[in-house]
């Protein structure tokens, strides 16, 4: 009889498995320690390299700078701090996101070099995946760009920025502010996947500076900070901001879907101005402001069909803000707003007849799963005593889970003295969104929020940033945050960074107890990654032992497109790239394909997406 083998598997999906549990994972990472001061980071992942991108403001050399650092996703570093923007003046509040189909980041900023002390733009700079600068057509000497074109007098601030995996652009929406107007708007930008600038007529590339367009424009209304996330199944983004009140100095965070083409979207997805109030009214006493959005979706799904078994039903994005409760203190509150068909919408008595395709209805989404079209269930994240705030959000399309990350001054009097603490949300299979501890077996109250980092004599957190994002191979969140290196000067501060162990549950792809315990196949099957895919996509397994295998690419006719592998490998793990194409060197053509692995007597497949 075959000897049963057991699977191999990395450190780190060990640890998680025999663990069971999320936990903050040692040792702390020490990011940028600088003889100066560091604050603000910001985090993206490249699951193909299984990298992490820190950026963060530095002042070592006089001038506050952009500066990177990569980590591996074990969280070690990966080569030395780098120089994303020292022009002149200062850069601030960086901002980034990830393209899989370039291998490449787009870092956005505030910048002073041309009005320094005076005026400011918005910057980008377009790095490789080894952080090497590359140039686009409007690009300076430094390699960076102007993205919002204003004549002085015009102050920009609070830069952010989103990449379309449909139609491979970016949308960087900032606060807009000129100098005769003291009540800032919200822009956008439509980027090109190679840094050059879109304009919205024909998607044409723009002269410079002629499409800077309004996404949030009211006269005598404060439209301040602003925060973008991408919802990858209506091809949609989703921006929030800060919005006020300047007569009766109410605020609430709005809400203003735009699609590829940067069109603006109302609430029932009918083209045009509409922004979605997500706060609501707040109370006598109290404001909000600071809004932070995080869709529920990673570009590393297995399929598109998001009904399938282990999958988010529906598509969502978890709209954060802090809440001031006046003299008393400031709580972290949630809204979950969900897309619906048009269809749908119409069978639950939202609109009249008949329904559209390619429309989606914005419906508020409680914690309990019931959606509603015109009323709000904001939930509190973190409400202990004093204060919360500053925070990020990431999604783990691995757990279905929210992580929220953020500054906590509970333990002190000072509001800019802060620990470092995270909640997470689970999304169960009733699509409930659970504030759950981090062994996921107890539900965690809103003042029992999970302490990251604790230490009495310094400060993390404080009035600086915290930065999140979620590393696909490890499942863990980087947690990156400004770290006092003196409790009693508060302007000295390095960049540390936290793990925090996802939990190891289904739809991950490595469902380690199972296999485990079955402990009788040679071969694990993480799947392949991208997927949907342009060019090439990355199919990933590990061997328990040396074996003969079998890789190949069938169309749905059950045709062979491509021999991929045919040879003994040996025990580990591995990664073979499909670049589309098939034994011919031929393109393959847009549409599903099927990969299928064989090893002996055992046999897998599954399917992968190609979009020219």
């Amino acid at each position: 009889m075959q000897s049963k083998m057991l699977l191999f598997f990395t450190v780190g999906l060990f640890f998680l498995t025999i663990s069971g549990v999320s936990q903050i994972l040692d040792p702390v990472m020490m990011i940028s320690d600088a003889d100066s001061s560091q604050q603000d980071p910001q985090a993206a992942y490249n699951y193909q390299e299984d990298e992490f991108l820190v950026v963060w403001e530095d002042i070592r050399t006089g001038n506050l700078d952009i500066y990177g650092q990569f980590l591996n996703g074990d969280g070690s570093l990966k080569g030395n701090n780098f120089v994303i923007c020292n022009a002149g003046g200062d850069q601030y509040f960086p901002h980034l996101d990830y393209d899989p189909f370039n291998n490449q980041y787009m870092v956005v900023f505030k910048d002073e070099r041309n009005h320094i002390g005076e005026y400011f733009e918005i910057f980008g700079c377009l790095l490789s995946s080894t952080g090497k600068k590359i140039p686009v057509i409007h690009s300076e000497p430094d390699s960076s760009f102007r993205i919002s074109f204003n004549s002085s007098g015009v102050k920009t601030n609070w830069p952010s920025v989103s990449f379309n995996h449909i139609d491979r652009r970016y949308l960087v929406v900032w606060s807009n502010q000129i100098s005769s107007d003291v009540y800032p708007d919200i822009y956008g930008q439509l980027l090109q996947e190679d840094g050059n600038l879109l304009s919205r007529t024909g998607l044409a590339k723009a002269a410079v500076g002629v499409d800077n367009f309004p996404i949030a424009e009211i006269s005598h209304i404060y439209e301040d900070v602003t925060d973008v996330t991408y919802n990858y199944l209506i091809n949609e983004w989703f921006v929030v901001y800060a919005f006020m009140q300047v007569d009766t100095y109410e605020t609430q965070i709005m809400g203003q879907r735009v699609n590829a083409l940067g069109q603006l979207v109302q609430q029932n997805g009918t083209g045009g101005y509409g922004p979605i109030n997500c706060s609501g009214v707040t109370d006598t006493g109290t404001s909000c402001g600071w809004p932070t959005v995080q869709a529920n979706y990673e570009y590393k799904q297995t399929t598109l069909d998001k009904t399938a078994a282990g999958e988010k039903p529906v598509c969502e994005s978890l709209v954060g803000w802090r809440t001031y409760k006046m003299e008393t203190q400031t709580d972290i509150y949630g809204q979950r707003i969900a897309f619906y068909t048009d269809q749908q919408a119409v069978n639950l008595g939202w609109k009249t007849g008949p329904a559209a395709e390619g429309i989606y209805f914005a419906a508020y989404y409680s914690k309990d799963a019931v959606p509603d079209a015109g009323t709000r269930s904001g939930f509190a994240v973190a409400n202990a005593a004093k204060d919360q705030n500053h925070f990020d959000i990431a999604y783990s399309s691995l757990d279905n889970e929210f992580m929220v990350g953020f500054g906590d001054g509970r333990n002190y009097d000072n509001w800019t003295d802060m620990d470092l603490y995270c909640q997470l949300l689970k999304i169960n299979q009733d699509d409930i969104l659970e504030l759950v501890d981090l062994t996921h077996v107890a539900p965690a109250m809103s003042n029992e929020n999970i302490p990251v980092s604790v230490n009495p004599d310094f400060f993390d957190g404080s009035h600086f940033y915290t930065g999140l994002a979620h590393g696909y191979w490890q499942n863990e969140f980087l947690l990156v945050n400004g770290h006092g290196t003196d409790s009693e000067d508060k302007s000295t501060c390095d960049i540390h960074g936290r793990r925090i162990a996802g939990l190891a549950e289904p739809p991950s792809p490595s469902d380690v107890v199972s296999k485990t315990i079955q402990n009788i196949e040679t071969f694990d099957l993480q799947g392949n990654y991208p997927n949907p895919f342009n060019p090439s996509t990355a199919i990933v397994f590990s061997l328990s032992v040396q074996t003969q295998m079998a890789v190949h690419v069938y169309d749905l006719q059950g045709k062979m497109i491509a021999k991929l592998v045919e040879k003994s490998m040996p025990a580990g793990s591995h990664r073979v790239r499909w670049h589309g194409k098939d034994d011919r060197g031929v393109d393959a053509a847009s549409g599903i394909y099927v990969c299928r692995m064989q090893s002996g007597a055992h046999m897998k497949s599954f399917k992968m997406m190609l979009i020219r």
